[in-house]
This record gives structure tokens, C-alpha cells and sequence, in this order.
């Protein structure tokens, strides 16, 4: 099975200081969108998971990856072409822990690969595989606060690391900090903080300035030429941008002028736009809110493109890419967006759950979770075909990684 038959979610894992530690991939193929379960053994053949890896993998960064692996996925040594000192793996709950398979993972970690047992709730028939585990995994929201107190008491007898899952938001993340979980996943750092009556720095001021001024349907080459001279870190950025070997140009290019006629207007806006709403985050936390708003946009911008034509791509685009902007600046989505020169399409579809429009991003958010069944049902209301879908997400991937690793 190809990569591009293939659904890849990427959900980041944070330290207690809040710094990115890792992420979890999840894999599922089109064809079983709909179906239950964790794990799909069509997608976790030693190739679909090397290849799922590499479009994640963050050159440079000492992370780690969470990837599911199934009893039969561990036994027959699918984890091998994966490098031990980035990858661990997660060891699914419905595995039957027989002596065999606990054999297996003692054989695992001798090769240098850390373990994660998956979805812990106490089960007595897991105590031989948390013995040699590195990691366990705890679902908080299956939990109440008291069984969670109770399981944490229980895993601090063990030489393990307690790693919270499904931390959706603020007061969540604060509880398990104080219980004593070790790392934290889900989407509590993507939720939106808004602070009545909050001032923007003159920074976000003057970004702000610059996306209304790009967003005017009477913008030129020229005016957008003038824009990116006036700050020589734009110039720069984008001359490194333009060179990265996504592009393939054999001969370097060193002038803004030429930087500007060899990605075109339409480029240029897209380019211009993340790295202007990038400027206005630089924690862990806030890199990834980049990373999913400018994959939100690039993956709505190339489905729409499939879906309606390449006419409707740049709407679409606007649309991921300013879903995120409350998360960004701490105000209502609506205050901001009547700041900026947006079709009323846009408008409508960031605000208005019933607009047609808001229901691509449903589809986003569905997607960034991993909530496959979800994706399957969205995909066929919106008719959508799922192998476009996937070919869009992979695409949007690579788009993002090459645009964020030369920033």
C-alpha cells in the first residue's frame, strides 16, 4: 500500500515545562476510515510506517515518536527499520500480554527502543509488560479525578514515566501537572485564551497591518514587492526559502527580485501570510498552533482546489490559516477578523457553525486529531473522495515541514 492511500495524524506530546518532546503518528488507511479500533494492521507493514515517519520527522530535534504497534506488528519485528533513539513503541491495550510477548519486548529494549504501554487503567495482566515498560500512557478523560489519583499512586511504584492523553484543555493539563504525569498530549495548548480587553503589542499591531494590506483585492506585485523590502529579515527569509530543495533550482538565487518573479504573487501572499502569523508565537506551544494553522490552510487550499478548481484554492487557504488567529493574538475570532479585508465566505465560514464553508474545518480538526471515523463520516458529507483527502494531507505536509525548516 502506497503512502498516499494513507490518513497520517500528528499529535505533539509536551514535557512539563511545556517544551515539545514528541509526538504520537497515527495511521489509517482510506479504505477503513469507518471502521473501530486503534490500530489498522493494512497500515502497519514496515514500509507505510518508514515512509509515515519520515513525513513527520524533525531534522535537528532531539523528539521522540509514538507509534502504535499491534501484537503481531511487535512479533514480526516491524519496528526494525525505524531508528531506536527517536522512535517508541506504543503498546495497545487489547494486546494479549502472554509470556511470549513480554519475552519479545524484553528482547525490544535490549536493541535500544523505548517501550509505552497504551490506555492503562489498572489492569492486573499488564503488570509483567509496566515492569519493563518505559512509559505509560493514562486516557484522563475515560477517568475520574479520584481513579486517576489512585492509578498514578499505583504506576509510582513502577521505574516509569507517566504520560497524560487527551489533555483537551488548561485546568486538565494543571491537575495532571500536580498529580505528577511526566509529559502531556492533546490539544490544550491549541485552545484559545481569550483575555477581555487585551491590548496588542505593536508587533501584532503591525503584522496585523500587513496581512489587512495583502488581503485588499487591489493588491499588486509591486505593493507586495514593497512590503517584504522595507524589513530585510523578510528579504532574507525569503531568499532562503526559495532556495531549500523543495523548489529544485539548480542555480542559487540571490536577489529579492528574481526570489519574488520565480514564486509569483500567489506564492509570495501564502509565504508572506504564515510567516507573519509565525512571528507572532515563539514557544513550543505556540509552534505548533503554526504548524496546524499553516497545514490547516495549505490542506484546505488543495482539496478545495480538487473539489471546486483552482480558483477556489486561495479562499480556502485564508480559511485554515486564520482558524487559529484567536489562539494566536488572545482575542475573539470575531474581533479580529472585522480588522482584516476578508470575502464574507471567509467570514461566515470562521465563525458560523452552520455556514458550508465551517465545515471544512471540521474536516481539519478531525484530521489533526486522528479521529478517523469521524474523518470517514465528514469526508462523505462534504462528498469528498478520500483518496483526494489523503493525497492533500501528505501533500500539505511536505509543503508545511519544508516552509517551517527554513524559517
Amino acid at each position: 500500500m502506497s503512502l498516499e492511500e494513507i490518513f497520517i495524524a500528528r499529535q505533539p506530546i509536551f514535557n512539563r515545562k511545556e517544551k515539545l518532546w514528541g509526538y504520537e503518528l497515527l495511521f489509517r488507511s482510506g479504505k477503513k476510515l469507518n471502521q473501530a479500533g486503534a490500530i489498522d494492521d493494512e497500515v502497519a507493514t514496515g514500509q507505510v510506517l518508514v515512509d509515515g515517519f519520515n513525513l513527520a520527522f524533525k531534522e535537528g530535534m532531539n523528539l521522540k515518536y509514538l507509534i502504535n504497534f499491534s501484537e503481531k506488528s511487535l512479533l514480526e519485528k516491524h519496528y526494525n527499520l525505524l531508528p531506536s533513539q527517536h522512535v517508541v513503541l506504543e503498546i495497545l491495550e487489547r494486546v494479549n500480554p502472554t509470556p511470549k510477548l513480554v519475552d519479545c519486548c524484553k528482547k525490544i529494549k535490549k536493541q535500544g527502543y523505548v517501550l509505552a504501554v497504551d490506555d492503562y487503567v489498572g489492569q492486573e495482566e499488564f503488570k509483567n509488560l509496566i515492569a519493563i515498560a518505559d512509559i505509560v500512557k493514562v486516557d484522563i478523560l475515560e477517568l475520574y479525578e479520584w481513579e486517576l489519583e489512585e492509578i498514578v499512586t499505583n504506576l509510582k511504584k513502577y521505574k516509569v514515566k507517566l504520560l497524560a492523553e487527551k489533555v483537551e484543555t488548561r485546568e486538565k493539563f494543571l491537575t495532571c501537572l500536580e498529580l505528577g504525569f511526566d509529559y502531556f498530549q492533546g490539544f490544550f495548548f491549541s485552545k484559545p485564551e481569550i483575555l477581555e480587553g487585551k491590548k496588542l503589542s505593536s508587533s501584532e499591531v503591525s503584522k496585523l497591518k500587513i496581512l489587512k494590506e495583502i488581503s485588499k483585492p487591489e493588491i499588486s506585485f509591486k505593493g507586495l514587492s514593497e512590503i517584504i523590502k522595507q524589513d530585510i529579515n523578510l528579504t532574507y527569509r525569503l531568499i532562503k526559502y526559495i532556495n531549500s530543495p523543495y523548489f529544485g533550482f539548480k542555480e542559487k538565487i540571490s536577489s529579492l527580485q528574481r526570489a519574488l518573479t520565480c514564486l509569483g504573487e500567489k506564492k509570495i501572499k501564502q509565504w508572506l501570510r504564515v510567516v507573519l502569523l509565525a512571528d507572532l508565537s515563539t514557544e513550543d506551544r505556540g509552534k505548533e498552533v503554526v504548524f496546524l494553522f499553516a497545514f490547516r490552510g495549505r490542506f484546505l487550499q488543495l482539496l478545495a482546489e480538487k473539489v471546486f478548481g483552482e480558483e477556489s484554492g486561495e479562499k480556502f487557504f485564508l480559511l485554515g490559516l486564520l482558524s487559529y488567529l484567536d489562539v494566536l493574538l488572545q482575542k475573539s475570532l470575531s474581533e479580529i477578523v472585522e480588522e482584516l479585508f476578508l470575502d464574507e465566505d471567509i467570514k461566515k465560514g470562521l465563525l458560523d457553525p452552520e455556514h458550508p464553508y465551517h465545515q471544512w474545518l471540521v474536516l481539519a480538526s478531525y484530521l489533526e486529531k486522528g479521529e478517523w471515523r469521524k474523518v470517514g463520516k465528514q469526508l462523505a458529507f462534504l462528498k469528498i473522495d478520500p483518496t483526494y483527502a489523503s493525497e492533500c494531507l501528505n501533500a500539505a505536509y511536505l509543503w508545511v515541514n519544508n516552509l517551517l525548516k527554513s524559517e
